[in-house]
């Protein structure tokens, strides 16, 4: 996996859609994560062919932007 910056993981959103997602992290929601999951929220977006080209995670720490290599 390579990280990309905010401004990177924005140019590549348009041209993708979500392929796979996990919500256990809101801000301010800390009781609402469920203990048996990672408190994160994670999505991965492909693109036209199912290809997962970018991974974002956000948790307490902030948020990641990743794309597979």
């Amino acid at each position: 996996m390579k990280a990309i910056t905010c401004e990177e993981s924005d140019e590549l959103r348009p041209n993708l859609h979500p392929w796979s997602s996990l919500t256990n992290y809101i801000a301010d929601m800390p009781d609402m994560t469920d203990p048996r999951f990672p408190p994160e929220t994670r999505t991965e977006w492909s693109d036209d062919d199912d290809v997962v080209r970018l991974i974002e995670t956000n948790n307490q720490a902030g948020c990641t932007h990743e794309v597979p290599e």
